[in-house]
Parts: structure tokens; C-alpha cells; sequence
């Protein structure tokens, strides 16, 4: 998603990984997948969310973020 929908995203992109949005509310697993779609955009918006979501106390998130932060493919 996050290669589709581009820098526009973001936004949307971060409510859902900081669980203010929707599904993101209830499934981790939505967030998660949000923050990796946000490593894939790449912007300097999206890191800055991924980079406050490294220290979610929900383990999946914490890592999904990491992980995110630390691809080589971000551009």
C-alpha cells in the first residue's frame, strides 16, 4: 500500500499506526502493517512516525517499526 498510495499517505497511514484510526484501534496487526508501508514511502513524515512508534509498548509495533526504520530499500 504504501508503494501505491505515495507520500500522500502518510497521514492516513500514521493514524493508523498510532491506533487513533479504524481497525488500527483494534488489530495490531493493522498497525504493523501500516508502519511498513510507511518504511516503504520513505519521506522524511513517515520516519518521523516510525521513529515515535520504536518505543510503542506493543511488541509487534515496536518491531514492525524498527524493522521499517532499518530497510535499506527506504528511500
Amino acid at each position: 500500500y504504501g508503494g501505491l498510495v505515495g507520500p500522500d499517505g502518510v497521514p492516513y497511514l500514521e493514524g493508523l499506526l498510532r491506533g487513533r484510526k479504524g481497525v488500527g484501534r483494534r488489530l495490531p496487526e493493522i498497525r504493523a502493517c501500516a508502519a511498513l508501508a510507511l518504511g516503504r514511502i520513505g519521506t522524511p513524515a513517515a520516519r518521523s512516525a516510525l521513529a515515535s512508534a520504536a518505543s510503542d509498548k506493543n511488541p509487534v509495533i515496536r518491531s514492525a517499526a524498527g524493522s521499517a526504520l532499518q530497510d535499506e530499500d527506504v528511500t
